[in-house]
């Protein structure tokens, strides 16, 4: 599984992909999802899943790894 953990504020702005992708010379991260239309598939051409889990969600945790989450966002909050 792989994870990939980013500020959410303002990080998701096309623009500063686009400028991204030419400081680090990765042309790949200027793509959209208007650019790739099975955006949310995965190389076996199955839906991409994620899932919201608690820092103390061990069984959840281990559940959704064992049916092969994508990826999971950790809220570390306690409100819910």
């Amino acid at each position: 599984m792989n994870m990939i953990c980013f500020d959410l504020e303002g990080v998701l702005v096309p623009e500063i992909w686009i400028a991204f992708s030419e400081v680090s010379g990765i042309p790949e991260l200027r793509r959209t999802t208007r650019d790739e239309p099975d955006y949310n598939r995965d190389s076996r051409h199955q839906l991409r899943v994620a899932a919201a889990v608690g820092p103390y969600d061990e069984a959840r945790i281990e559940a959704l790894v064992n049916a092969g989450v994508d990826s999971m966002a950790i809220d570390i909050d306690g409100t819910r």
